[in-house]
């Protein structure tokens, strides 16, 4: 590397989400990575020792939640498991006000979670890469659906209703029983699709962070296709947003062009992608 790595970890205040974001800290410390993990001050001093051969390369920052108009939290709740699920809501209007003391924080990178749909525009301020870390298994994920469907006209024709969770989705193109259930997909459609306190849903917030890193595709494609690792398909055939309107074009592009894919393959293989790795870190 043309120098060291310092990059800074931004989880939402629930310690499902907390401790994934420490575990995969930790795990970036012992390659030699500078991690500074900003969360609130008790939320902080509940997470587990930092072991002292990595202490040197991880940061623990606190940031207190600044208070908020609708400042109804229990004195010394700074994580969801401190409060009822009503009053979550509540918590994401504090969390959303860290948006300004984190920007002193930022380093090369940024991991952050889907609740600070802020990090993108904080991430673009400061011309820093932006990673998202989904805390979630690969099933909720995929439940969750394609971003025109989390909001607007999309969510309101299939996910108009609790109701609509307790089967496959539409885009879901093969045999599943994965869905939710009746009791389980009241609590969830509440707190993904419907309003609260502060004034964004779950699902806009997820949304807003998946078009961001959807714009990243074409500038990266770009790069692979001019330097001949790459075929390129043609985008008014393809629904890229979508397996299913990604997978014709694809399948006939492989086809048309056999051996290029096949040069190109070969060509990522034997790619030495050293230095521009260097050089794209050290022009963050």
């Amino acid at each position: 590397m043309a120098r060291d790595i310092h990059l800074v970890m931004l989880p939402w205040s629930a310690f499902g989400h907390l401790m994934p974001f420490f575990q995969l800290s930790v795990a970036l410390a012992k390659a030699g990575v500078h991690v500074s993990f900003v969360s609130t001050p008790r939320n902080i001093h509940r997470l587990p020792k930092l072991n002292p051969n990595i202490a040197a390369l991880m940061n623990l920052v606190e940031l207190p939640l600044p208070p908020s108009d609708q400042n109804i939290l229990p004195e010394g709740a700074e994580a969801t498991v401190d409060i009822p699920f009503e009053k979550i809501q509540y918590l994401k209007v504090s969390y959303d006000l860290l948006e300004q003391p984190f920007r002193r924080f930022v380093t090369d990178w940024i991991i952050a979670d889907v609740t600070p749909h802020w990090a993108v525009d904080v991430a673009q301020e400061c011309s820093v890469p932006l990673i998202i870390f989904y805390a979630f298994c690969a099933a909720f994920t995929v439940i969750s659906g394609p971003p025109q469907y989390m909001v607007g006209d999309g969510q309101k024709r299939v996910r108009g209703t609790p109701e609509s969770l307790t089967a496959p989705p539409e885009w879901v193109n093969f045999p599943s029983t994965v869905a939710y259930r009746s009791y389980e997909a009241i609590g969830v459609y509440t707190q993904f699709f419907e309003g609260n306190a502060s004034g964004i849903t779950d699902a806009q917030r997820a949304e807003y962070l998946v078009v961001f890193l959807l714009s990243l595709i074409n500038p990266s494609a770009r790069l692979l296709v001019d330097n001949g690792l790459a075929i390129e398909v043609d985008s008014a055939m393809t629904d890229y947003k979508t397996g299913i309107g990604t997978s014709k074009p694809l399948r006939e592009a492989m086809v048309s062009k056999g051996e290029e894919c096949g040069l190109c393959s070969k060509s990522l293989c034997d790619l030495q992608d050293r230095q521009l790795e260097d050089h794209f870190i050290g022009t963050c």
